[in-house]
C-alpha cells in the first residue's frame, strides 16, 4: 500500500466517521443515559471496522517481518479498542446498559497503553541503528523504564475502572474510582512526557552535535538535507549502514514522532475528559471522542503499516538486536571523545594497511 493510497483511504474513513456521526448521534445532553447522549452507531460501527482492518493488519505483517513484540502490542492495544468501539455501537440501542458503559469505557481508556509499548520499544531499535554513545541510556533502558511505567498506568486505569464498575453496580458515587483512573492517565501523560524528552535528547544528537565533530560546514542545512544524514554516516554504527541508506528510513523517525504525538493528544485528552466527570462537556459530546481518541489511536495503527511498517523498512531478514545490557557500549564517555577514537581506529586501519574494521559501535 503507498502512502498517497494510505493517506486518501484515512480521509475517507474520517469523512465517513464524521458524516456517520452527524447523521447517527442523538446528542441531546439532557437524556438521562451513562453518556448524556445516544453514542452513534454508524460512527462506533466504522471505527470498530477500521481498528478490526487495522489489527489484521498488524498481525499479518508481524508475523511476515517477524516483529513479534509489534505484533503483540498492537494485538492486545487494537483488540481492546474494537470492543470498546463495539460496545459503543450495541449502547446505541441499549444506552443505559451498564455493561456496554463499563466496557467501552475500561477498553477505549486502557487500549493505549499496549500501542505506546510498540512505540517505546522503536526509540531502543533506533539508538541501536545509530549508535548507543548518542543515547542518555542503554538502549534496553527505554523498554524497561517505560514499559514498567506503562504497566503502573494501567493497574491504576484497570483499578479505576474496576472501583467504578462494583460502586456503579451497587448505586454509590463512582468518584474514587474516577480519580484512580484519572491518576492512571496522568501518570501515562507524565511518562510520555520524559519519553518524548529523552525521544529528543537522542535525535539531538543524532542531527546536531553529531554535525560538530567533522568539517560539514559546507553542507547546508534544509528540510531535506536534515533528514539525510548520508553525508555524515560515518559517525553513527556501521553494522547498520544498510537501512540508514533506505530512503523511508531517513523519514521514519519523524513518522514514529507523529504516532507517537497522536497518542499523547489523545492521553492529554481523556484526562481532561474524565477529570470535568461522567456529565462533563468533553465525554457528552461524541465528535470529540470520535476525533480526539479514536482518529489519534487510528493514525498511531496506521502510519506503522507500509511503506512505513518496522520490519518492511529494517528489512525481513535483518534482525535489530537490543542487547540486555543496562551499559552504554561508549561508557558515556562523551560524543567527541568516541569520535576521536573511531578517527584514531580508522586511520591506524589505513596506515599500517590493515583488513581490521572500525569497532561497530563504540
Amino acid at each position: 500500500m503507498s502512502s498517497s493510497t494510505l493517506t486518501t483511504a484515512l480521509q475517507s474513513a474520517t469523512a465517513s466517521v464524521v458524516a456517520a456521526a452527524a447523521n447517527n448521534s442523538s446528542s441531546v445532553e439532557s437524556l438521562d443515559t451513562y453518556y448524556g447522549m445516544i453514542p452513534s452507531k454508524g460512527g462506533n460501527m466504522a471505527f470498530a471496522i477500521l481498528f478490526g482492518i487495522a489489527v489484521m493488519a498488524h498481525i499479518g505483517l508481524g508475523i511476515w517481518y517477524k516483529q513479534r513484540w509489534i505484533g503483540v502490542a498492537f494485538f492486545f492495544g487494537l483488540g481492546l479498542e474494537i470492543i470498546g468501539y463495539a460496545a459503543r455501537t450495541k449502547a446505541h440501542d441499549v444506552p443505559n446498559g451498564q455493561d456496554e458503559f463499563l466496557a467501552q469505557i475500561i477498553c477505549l481508556t486502557i487500549a493505549p497503553c499496549f500501542v505506546m509499548a510498540a512505540y517505546y520499544y522503536l526509540l531502543a531499535k533506533f539508538v541501536i541503528i545509530y549508535g548507543q554513545r548518542f543515547s542518555f541510556f542503554p538502549p534496553i533502558y527505554y523498554s524497561y523504564l517505560f514499559i514498567t511505567c506503562d504497566i503502573v498506568s494501567l493497574v491504576l486505569q484497570a483499578a479505576g475502572g474496576g472501583s467504578a464498575a462494583i460502586s456503579m453496580e451497587n448505586n454509590q458515587p463512582t468518584d474514587s474510582g474516577t480519580h484512580i483512573m484519572v491518576a492512571g492517565l496522568a501518570f501515562q501523560v507524565a511518562t510520555m512526557t520524559v519519553f518524548l524528552f529523552f525521544w529528543f535528547y537522542f535525535f539531538n544528537n543524532v542531527y546536531f552535535v553529531s554535525s560538530k565533530e567533522g568539517d560539514y560546514s559546507h553542507h547546508k542545512l534544509t528540510i531535506k538535507n536534515f533528514f539525510d544524514t548520508d553525508y555524515k554516516d560515518e559517525l553513527f554504527s556501521p553494522q547498520y549502514v544498510e537501512i540508514r541508506k533506505s530512503k523511508l528510513f531517513k523519514w521514519f523517525p519523524f513518522i514514529v514522532l507523529l504516532g507517537t504525538i497522536a497518542i499523547y493528544t489523545r492521553c492529554i485528552y481523556r484526562v481532561i475528559e474524565l477529570a470535568q466527570g461522567w456529565n462533563g462537556f468533553l465525554i457528552t459530546h461524541e465528535n470529540y471522542v470520535f476525533v480526539l481518541d479514536g482518529m489519534m489511536i487510528l493514525l498511531a495503527a496506521y502510519v506503522l503499516i507500509p511503506p512505513f511498517y518496522p520490519g518492511f523498512i529494517f528489512g525481513r531478514n535483518t534482525k535489530v538486536v537490543v542487547p540486555k545490557s543496562l551499559k552504554l557500549s561508549s561508557q558515556r564517555r562523551g560524543l567527541n571523545d568516541d569520535q576521536q577514537q573511531i578517527n584514531n581506529n580508522t586511520k591506524s586501519a589505513l596506515t599500517e594497511g590493515s583488513d581490521s574494521e572500525v569497532p561497530e559501535d563504540v
